[in-house]
């Protein structure tokens, strides 16, 4: 299928208007068929489970039972509860089941019987359950279709409800008819507002909604399996899964860090594509055209015609978009600050490999005039912890690689450092605690706990340090796993602050299991991952689900502070929870800064970012995002939908504006960027998080100075003055 050039509007259609009243829509004459069907599509089969699938989930339910970190009981509980994650995955807007479906489901017993299921093998309900819901699929696209051929009224103020997770299901076909009427208006008025040629509309929609049905229909036994055990597998917590065998093969390939494609992390959303986060190093970061929360909408290679890919089948969008690299992908994505009713955008990303060179630590030397003259401030970037290198003459690691730059930074007379870890996942435990052994006396990095409750510590046995001076490390929303336990490390010991958003909370440890070195058998039986241990800090708090909250959020990035609370393991369901143990022994790096200095480094923060025109613009361009994402309705109204479309872009154009002046502005001031590694250098805008975060560590070294933690400093001159003032008041 994916093999073959896609022809967009492939299905005839026709387009009449009326004035009365407005613009009245009406679609082309569909085909239909002999069984009264529209053309094109397909009637879904019945489907049974296959003898192999008792095997596989009989397995998978002993290594969970056995293996797994939490000790959950398979029992009517947690029956109940995969039940409605089960059909919640299914159906999570609830336009296609009823209330009497779900309802006829549990008056059989079905939501107390998968646990029974599980241990038997014999998963009838699951498949049940599976054939009624796409069985309602084709009974709703094939109402869309019809209803696509009959008029609309665009001047008539209704709304259209975005977000139907929380809703009540549908008691009839009339509800669940007039929901879709407002869904096709609504596809309609999107397409307008985005330009789409008017004959096209129809076709458009007509494929759309038939190939998300036929995506269905087109579904076998292994495909529902697969659903349905990680649906089982997810009930214990979000990172445990099941991988099918090409899932595995396909895993294998990502964690090569050589795919070639565009270097995003994609998740399915109610048949839109989202962008998760982009992979530090790969096309997508390096262009900064791709962010996250944007949807993907279409997909097209070099110059042929976009595809429309909205309903489609996760795993053929990404066939779609992975590529041989030189080659470029076109894709027509919906911004996140515009939402589901802004417009459409086409960017090209010219595909490449992700590899470990382009993930490699680099460093860089911010120069900031003060008062006192220049400071040089040392800056380590890392998009990941790596380890090992495919060229075995070159040993690289990231802990070697660090100790290196930071060697040759120290003979540029830096006066602090900056450990960038934003937009780091994570990678190798080993390079956490070695990396963090670079800036203490040896002592606990880790604390691991397993399914037994037993606690390991991880140490760093090197007495030795590499940097001994003022430390930042800078995280975001992004830092998640081994990013957590460096920067938590470091705020344990005191050995510097921690600045930026919370982190992930990403503090559990997984172990691949392959189902085939357990039995035999002459079919490939798949992998599951499992978790099987948490990490806490040596203070005895777990970085899951809090993750590490910074000394100083950074107010400009997030609303409400900075915090995110659907973010990361906080927006999965069922995520492991908090905890804290038995704090580990070891002594403090420096003493505690009090709360009033910390207050006092926020309070001079704040003031340079509040005075700054380039903050000023995040700040809004940032309530504009999660404006967008927090709407829970839209009119309907197409003149109204237009002019908060026109208004939106208007608002968007003079914030860019404004940001392209800010620039302007700042490369004319004193603070710049020196790059003494031309490995994927910062774009301007991290770059004045950069110099912002420079400052704050400027402040810090003047406190420590005054509380003659340091001892006098060239720049900071007595130790009896107030904080110096830098010249970067920018209107």
């Amino acid at each position: 299928m994916l093999s073959m050039r896609f022809n967009r509007f492939s299905i005839p259609h026709s387009i009449a208007f009326a004035c009365a009243m407005g613009f009245m829509f009406m679609s082309h004459n569909l085909a239909v068929g002999s069984t009264g069907e529209p053309h094109g599509l397909e009637q879904p089969e019945m489907l049974k489970p296959v003898e192999l699938q008792t095997r596989i989930i009989k397995l998978v339910n002993h290594i969970i039972n056995r293996a797994h970190y939490l000790k959950i009981d398979l029992d009517d509980e947690l029956s109940a509860r995969i039940f409605d994650q089960y059909v919640d995955l299914l159906d999570p807007t609830r336009m296609y089941l009823f209330e009497r479906d779900i309802q006829n489901f549990r008056d059989q017993g079905l939501h107390l019987r998968l646990d029974d299921e599980i241990r038997s093998g014999r998963l009838d309900s699951v498949f049940e359950i599976f054939n009624l819901y796409r069985k309602r699929v084709h009974q709703r696209i094939g109402f869309a279709l019809t209803r696509l051929a009959q008029p609309f009224d665009f001047t008539i103020d209704e709304t259209f409800e975005l977000d139907r997770a929380h809703s009540s299901w549908a008691k009839s076909h009339e509800e669940l008819d007039e929901f879709w009427r407002k869904r096709i208006k609504n596809d309609i008025i999107s397409l307008r507002l985005s330009e789409e040629e008017e004959p096209d509309i129809p076709g458009l929609l007509t494929e759309r909604y038939t190939n998300m049905a036929n995506q269905w229909a087109r579904m076998d036994a292994h495909d529902v399996f697969e659903i349905f055990v990680n649906t089982y597998a997810s009930a214990f917590d979000p990172n445990t899964s099941y991988y099918s065998p090409l899932r595995a093969e396909n895993f294998q390939i990502q964690m090569s860090l050589s795919l070639q494609g565009v270097g995003a992390v994609l998740q399915m959303e109610d048949g839109h594509v989202v962008v998760r986060r982009t992979i530090p190093g790969g096309p997508v970061d390096r262009s900064g055209k791709l962010k996250p929360d944007d949807r993907i909408i279409g997909v097209g290679q070099e110059d042929s015609e976009i595809v429309d890919i909205v309903g489609w089948k996760l795993d053929d969008v990404v066939k779609l978009i992975r590529g041989p690299k030189h080659t470029t992908v076109r894709l027509e994505i919906l911004p996140a600050e515009t939402g589901l009713s802004g417009k459409s955008e086409i960017i090209s990303i010219v595909r490449d490999n992700i590899r470990l060179e382009q993930q490699a630590a680099r460093s860089n030397l911010i120069e900031i005039e003060t008062e006192y003259g220049i400071a040089n401030i040392g800056l380590i970037t890392l998009p990941t912890f790596y380890t090992g290198s495919r060229d075995r003459s070159v040993q690289r690691n990231t802990t070697s690689d660090v100790r290196n730059l930071v060697e040759e930074m120290k003979n540029q007379d830096i006066e602090g450092l900056i450990v960038d870890l934003r937009g780091n996942g994570g990678g190798a435990l080993s390079e956490a605690i070695g990396l963090t052994g670079l800036f203490i006396r040896k002592g606990p990095i880790v604390q691991i706990q397993n399914a037994a409750g037993q606690t390991d510590i991880d140490y760093d046995r090197n007495d030795d340090i590499v940097y001994d001076g003022p430390l930042m490390v800078l995280v975001d929303r992004f830092s998640a796993s081994a990013s957590e336990i460096f920067s938590g490390a470091i705020q344990d010991y005191n050995r510097g602050l921690v600045v930026g958003e919370p982190t992930y909370g990403k503090g559990t440890v997984q172990n691949i299991v392959n189902l085939n070195n357990l039995v035999r058998s002459d079919d490939p039986l798949g992998q599951v991952k499992l978790t099987t241990g948490q990490f806490f800090r040596i203070n005895g708090d777990s970085t899951q689900y809090r993750g590490v909250v910074p000394d100083i959020i950074w107010t400009t990035m997030r609303k409400n502070e900075g915090v995110d609370d659907d973010h990361g393991e906080r927006g999965y369901d069922n995520p492991i929870p908090w905890r804290r143990i038995k704090q580990a022994k070891f002594n403090l790096h420096q003493d505690e800064l009090p709360p009033s200095l910390i207050s006092q480094l926020i309070a001079s923060h704040e003031t340079r970012i509040n005075s700054n025109s380039y903050f000023t613009y995040t700040r809004k361009i940032n309530e504009l995002l999660w404006g967008s994402l927090s709407k829970e309705q839209i009119s309907l109204s197409e003149s109204i939908r237009k002019s908060e479309s026109e208004q939106h872009e208007a608002k968007v154009e003079m914030f860019d504006n404004y940001r392209k002046e800010a620039l302007e502005l700042l490369q004319a001031d004193s603070d710049r960027m020196i790059n003494l590694s031309e490995n994927q250098p910062d774009t301007e805008d991290s770059t004045e998080y950069l110099v912002e975060a420079a400052h704050i560590l400027l402040d810090s070294i003047r406190i420590r100075t005054i509380a003659g933690d340091l001892g006098d400093n060239r720049l900071t001159g007595t130790t009896n003055q107030p904080l110096p003032v830098y010249s970067t008041t920018r209107k």
